[in-house]
């Protein structure tokens, strides 16, 4: 069976809606040797990949090792770094917040939040970080549609010398993981729980996501991939210990397939429909543009949605489209990782031109 009649039936574009059994035997293992293939050649140890069609996995795999000092085997519980694919997640809270009526997507965050905003530096390094009141008026504007499609106007990320607008809030696509920190800060105001009690109650219980969590649990011990670096050397974890939207998600390549169901399952229910609305232009000659939390590539109604995630030592992808029903995730323990996916892009015959977007092309 040829690579591009496989990944016909794997991946999202141009695909029929009929019902689809669990891969094939014969078709399971020519996705091994393709994924196998990529893990040599781009140094990737470990892997852990989820298909799903109709909302029910069609095909799981884990591969390679979880450690290499170890040797440890990746199985299919095997927790990873998730990174940013927890923005997403994050998003679909909000929106339930916004359809009860708690939150207003086009009200300024300084409403729920009051100024002065106090700025964190490098929140994800735990314990007693730096702050620093904002002086920049313009983040009293910042509304949540315009932190969830990455038009808040702030930076990634800032360092010790101040959080401020690098552009007008609403003119133009950035993205900011600052933005999600600010968001995530309001929504804890607003809903009286913290990040981590508010995602188990909205979605994590509801979609049985149990291995997911957005800081280190014990429960993860025994079962986690370590990262590791471009020279395949094992990366110091750091284990979060405060829950952040924008970077901390740990979760099973099964556990994140759970949360693509809801965009993949059939009718979609009205927060998920909302996510998959182009809000902006990001790029139109790869007609890619950016919804509420997920980016999307092609046209309206057809467009594939997609995310990655990239923290020292571990890189991740998910995608799905809602039209043909299909979703993949692929979670690696290697700052290679999105190299992999973007091999299997290809493999699909030359879906997702996004790869050649700069902050997701995996060329050194």
């Amino acid at each position: 069976m040829r690579a591009g009649a496989i990944f016909c039936a794997l991946w999202l574009v141009g695909c029929g809606t009929a019902p689809e059994p669990p891969a094939r035997d014969d078709t399971a293992q020519q996705v091994r040797k393709l994924a196998a293939g990529l893990m040599a050649r781009e140094g990737v140890p470990g892997l852990a990949l989820v298909l799903l069609r109709n909302g029910d996995i069609v095909l799981e795999e884990a591969m390679g090792i979880a450690n290499t000092q170890t040797r440890d085997p990746v199985r299919r519980d095997t927790v990873f770094e998730a990174a940013s694919l927890g923005k997403p997640v994050f998003a679909y809270a909000v929106l339930q917040l916004v359809r009860r009526g708690a939150l207003d997507l086009d009200a300024p965050l300084s409403q729920y939040l009051p100024p002065p905003y106090r700025h964190e530096s490098r929140p994800w390094l735990g314990g007693e970080r730096p702050t620093a009141a904002v002086r920049d008026a313009r983040l009293e504007r910042v509304t949540a549609r315009m932190v969830l499609s990455h038009t808040s106007g702030l930076p990634n990320w800032t360092a010790d010398g101040g959080l401020r607008c690098e552009r007008e809030p609403g003119s133009a696509w950035l993205y900011s993981g600052e933005g999600f920190v600010y968001l995530q800060r309001a929504v804890e105001r607003i809903s009286g729980r913290n990040l981590r009690d508010l995602m188990r109650e909205t979605v994590f219980d509801p979609l049985r996501m149990h291995d997911s969590d957005f800081v280190w649990a014990p429960r993860y011990s025994g079962r986690f991939a370590s990262g590791h670096d471009r020279s395949g050397a094992p990366v110091p974890p750091i284990p979060a210990t405060r829950p952040l939207a924008a970077v901390s998600l740990y979760t099973t390549a099964a556990d994140y397939a759970r949360f693509l169901a809801v965009f993949t399952a059939g009718d979609l229910p009205e927060d998920a429909a909302r996510m998959l609305e182009p809000a902006v232009s990001v790029d139109a000659a790869l007609s890619m543009s950016w919804g509420l939390g997920w980016a999307l590539e092609g046209t309206p109604g057809e467009a594939a949605f997609f995310h990655w995630g990239a923290n020292p030592g571990y890189q991740a992808f998910a995608t799905g489209n809602s039209a043909s029903r299909r979703a993949m995730v692929l979670l690696t323990n290697s700052d290679h990782g999105l190299k992999v996916a973007a091999g299997l892009s290809r493999a699909s015959g030359g879906a997702y031109r996004a790869f050649a977007f700069p902050m997701l092309n995996p060329a050194d």
